[in-house]
């Protein structure tokens, strides 16, 4: 039985259909202007055709530049405007910090002079005005970070 079995095989291989084989080719392209190729068989049908491809890629590039330009100068404006808002935040926080410190330098110098007249009521009242303006800001802070 050994013995038959080279020969089922060549018979078996022999037996096979060929196979068909088919190639296709394919040309493949990018870019703003079409292969030369391309372009000389619209040029035989539509005249100027190669001109107007031409033109049409100019003007697409001419586009992305000009959106490229617009969009960095949105960037440059965005930057200047945080920048702008940073300086006004920091204006707007030394004004708060110079004017406080002047009024408590204004409060203090008028609990001296009450403490000097001895007048204890309008020096209770002036104890109770920074300690009422403070618990209000403080308040205050709370509700508008909020919004």
């Amino acid at each position: 039985m050994s013995e038959n079995l080279p020969e089922e095989r060549n018979e078996a291989a022999r037996r096979e259909e060929p196979a068909v084989v088919s190639a296709s080719f394919s040309m493949m392209y990018s870019g703003a202007v079409p292969h030369p190729a391309i372009v000389e068989g619209y040029e035989r049908f539509v005249p100027g055709a190669a001109e107007r491809f031409l033109r049409m890629a100019e003007l697409e590039q001419k586009s992305r530049i000009d959106a490229d330009k617009d969009e960095a100068k949105l960037w440059r404006m965005r930057e200047e405007s945080l920048r702008i808002e940073e300086n006004n935040a920091t204006a707007n926080f030394r004004i708060g910090l110079v004017a406080s410190t002047f009024i408590m330098v204004l409060l203090f110098g008028f609990m001296c002079f009450c403490a000097y007249l001895r007048l204890e009521s309008a020096l209770i009242a002036a104890l109770g005005v920074p300690l009422a303006g403070s618990i209000g800001s403080i308040i205050a802070q709370f509700v508008w970070r909020k919004k």
